[in-house]
């Protein structure tokens, strides 16, 4: 997806860094393990830059994307700015496998410790049907945790979920976290 600007009483706000875009990780070789390169499909959910609506957010500060109606949000746009960053240095990190409790199936997620608190990014992995990707990186939601903690199953190699996707096995937390 390619996204407009966002004007906000006068002032566009480029939201071109969150467009879908590709990106070939590279997994060095290990040992007898050959190198790797995955062919991801970077895609950002708009609630990287916006909130949940609330009854007394002005109408200036709409935004719809797919039939949702959200509340732009200047925090959320901001860090939004490195969130790209974050996400290519998974290359050689960690991620959190996260459970989204009963209504929802487990994600991974990254959390960036901050002067300012945790920054939190959601996402899940899948296979694409895009030709010209291996995996699609779905980025649900990037926001800084004001309360809370997330329900988290315990860390796994970044890489390690990637493949695990790519073959079609389930992305499980260490055995230690189960």
């Amino acid at each position: 997806m390619n996204r407009s600007n966002f004007n906000l009483n006068g002032h566009d706000y480029n939201l071109s860094h969150l467009n879908d875009r590709y990106w070939n990780l590279i997994q060095p070789a290990s040992g007898d393990n050959e190198e790797k390169i995955y062919r991801i499909k970077i895609i950002f959910s708009c609630h990287c830059f916006t909130k949940g609506r609330e009854e007394n957010d002005q109408p200036s500060l709409f935004y719809n994307e797919s039939r949702e109606e959200r509340t732009f949000c200047q925090t959320r746009y901001d860090a939004s700015l490195q969130l790209l960053e974050h996400i290519y240095a998974l290359q050689n990190g960690y991620v959190f496998i996260n459970d989204g409790g009963k209504k929802s199936r487990k994600q991974n997620y990254l959390k960036i410790p901050t002067a300012t608190g945790n920054y939190e990014i959601y996402f899940t992995l899948s296979k694409s049907n895009d030709e010209n990707a291996d995996l699609n990186l779905f980025v649900q939601s990037a926001f800084f945790r004001t309360h809370g903690n997330a329900r988290k199953l315990g860390k796994i190699r970044f890489t390690v979920a990637v493949y695990n996707t790519l073959i079609g096995k389930p992305v499980k937390a260490p055995p230690r976290h189960r």
